[in-house]
């Protein structure tokens, strides 16, 4: 379990983090994961100015510890004063992917003949419980690619990846993937074409659909930059070099001014902090939610059995939804309303000290709510 927040207001920004991190690691085609404490998230990011930042989730980005990787940023950025927070951001981005000592163009390259191998496993897994259930082994290997290839054909690229991309990945990457297949024998007997086949579609799959296999870290960066009175935050998602790319994927912004005295953005779990800002937990909005569309629902199949109709009914469903709709406006937003808007108002005029004890009882109470047994689990 990891809980961190950012809390800000046109004052300061306080980031808060609990010690629990995630070690994720694959081992022929299973992925594992594996969690510790006593890791260290909150990091410097600047040697003079009042820039932060903030990790969660995987606490190293290809082995190399997040530590390392700010303490050399620092290093690099030295005295420079940037005018904005983005830019430091920018900046930080920069340097990873121009960091060719700590991410050398082997270990690139590497990330994505790794993935790809993984890939090539699951589809012999695929392949092998078609064989338990009579298939020849060419046959159901070329059932299980046919079905990867239309799966491939179906997908939306990421937006950081072209066809031609793909195609320059598979022509230098393929025959890697079939050694290994050979080297391993996973699929002796197989046709030649087909263990091609399956060395390029597999490349394709750690492409198209990388989140399976890599692990990412959140990164929250917070602070302000030189030409800035009000702090803010910016917060990514950074799953590392697949080949030529650098995953680097911006997911939320946050920033306090005039119109804005405050806010409370928690990261990673976050059911106990949203609670606090909402007035009510989000399981039992969605448990009220359900209710009020299931009590619609059995409300309207009352009424058909009251009233004397001949023909088929209309569809219902949507007017169950946008009755649903209303009722959660009528209910929800007002209450939100008056729980966070005064709250809000003093979050905006904490002093910092303040806004630490606040935060660091947030992520208490979240470290204690993941204590507690989910009787749904038993």
């Amino acid at each position: 379990m990891t809980a961190e927040i950012a809390i800000m207001n046109r004052l300061a920004v306080v980031l808060a983090a609990d010690s629990a991190t995630t070690v994720t690691y694959w081992n022929k085609g299973t992925k594992t994961e594996r969690y510790f404490k006593g890791a260290n998230k909150l990091f410097q990011l600047s040697n003079g100015q009042p820039v932060g930042l903030m990790i969660y989730a995987t606490a190293s980005l290809h082995g190399v510890p997040w530590d390392i990787i700010v303490k050399e940023f620092r290093r690099c950025l030295g005295d420079d004063v940037l005018p904005k927070l983005s830019d430091y951001c920018d900046r930080f981005c920069a340097f990873i992917k121009g960091q060719m000592t700590l991410f050398p163009d082997a270990l690139r390259k590497t990330s994505l003949v790794n993935n790809a191998t993984q890939a090539a496993y699951q589809l012999v897994y695929k392949m092998q419980a078609r064989e338990k259930k009579g298939e020849g082994r060419s046959d159901a290997l070329k059932h299980v690619l046919e079905e990867a290839e239309a799966d491939l054909a179906a997908a939306t690229l990421p937006e950081w990846l072209t066809e031609d991309d793909k195609e320059a990945a598979v022509a230098a990457h393929a025959a890697a993937i079939e050694r290994y297949v050979d080297d391993q024998k996973l699929i002796e007997g197989a046709d030649a074409n087909l263990k091609r086949r399956l060395a390029s579609i597999a490349v394709g799959i750690a492409l198209v659909h990388f989140k399976r296999f890599m692990g990412s870290s959140g990164i929250v960066i917070a602070g302000y930059g030189n030409d800035e009175f009000f702090p803010s935050f910016y917060s990514f998602r950074c799953f590392g070099f697949l080949d030529s790319h650098f995953l680097w994927m911006q997911t939320n912004e946050g920033h306090t001014s005039d119109d804005k005295p405050a806010t409370i953005e928690p990261f990673a779990t976050t059911s106990m902090i949203n609670t606090f800002q909402m007035g009510i937990s989000p399981d039992v909005f969605e448990q009220v939610t359900q209710a009020t569309t299931n009590c619609l629902r059995t409300f309207s199949e009352e009424l058909r059995s009251h009233i004397d109709f001949v023909g088929p009914l209309p569809d219902i469903e949507p007017l169950i939804k946008d009755a649903s709709d209303k009722h959660t406006k009528e209910w929800f937003y007002p209450s939100l309303g008056t729980h966070y808007d005064p709250l809000a108002a003093v979050i905006g005029s904490l002093p910092v000290a303040d806004m630490a004890a606040l935060a660091k009882s947030l992520i208490e109470l979240e470290s204690l709510k993941e204590r507690v047994p989910n009787r749904a689990s038993r």
